[in-house]
């Protein structure tokens, strides 16, 4: 019995330290981009420009976080409309749904389901989707010229249903 005694401690130290990474989140903060969510570590964070028109643009920044030894990644979208003509910027809610969808296409991915739901106490929309060997959903709103998305991908067939709980419940705007 004695010589199995090491091999049991090794194994409970395996456990003990899969469980902290896995379970490592913490609150994030970001007062530039008026939000605060909780995510399994601190977000890698990426910014883009993209101009949608003569006089419009859309700069975005993406924060993603996937935990340690795990097959989930969490994202939050951030998309800023600007304008220089004198002109309101207006967004149509079904044609970006619809370049939700393709964007999912593209990825190599489809729609299992679509429908509304909450995001920060606001009226959003979710996506259940598959990409690739991965699934998850995506919940977006848009306010004062700001598209707000957050998408959660894991495993198919792995339940992460508290995490993805705690991923879309816990974002607020500042």
């Amino acid at each position: 019995m004695k010589r199995n005694t090491p091999i049991l401690y090794a194994m409970f130290a395996v456990i003990l330290l899969v469980s902290a990474c896995s379970s490592n989140w913490e609150g994030y903060v970001n007062e530039k981009a008026s939000f605060t969510v909780d995510m399994p570590g601190t977000p890698k964070i990426e910014s883009g420009f993209e101009r949608t028109s003569q006089s419009s643009s859309l700069t975005t920044t993406t924060y993603t976080a996937a935990p340690l030894f795990s097959d989930e990644s969490y994202l939050v979208y951030i998309g800023k409309f600007s304008s220089w003509s004198m002109g309101e910027v207006t967004f149509d809610q079904e044609i970006g749904k619809q370049g939700m969808r393709e964007s999912i296409k593209q990825q190599g991915g489809t729609v299992i389901s679509e429908g509304p739901a909450k995001l920060a106490g606001r009226d959003a929309w979710e996506l259940k989707i598959k990409i690739k060997e991965m699934e998850g959903a995506l919940r977006v709103f848009v306010e004062d010229k700001t598209i707000y998305g957050l998408q959660e991908l894991h495993k198919e067939g792995v339940d992460v249903s508290d995490n993805a709980e705690r991923f879309f419940s816990s974002f607020s705007l500042l």
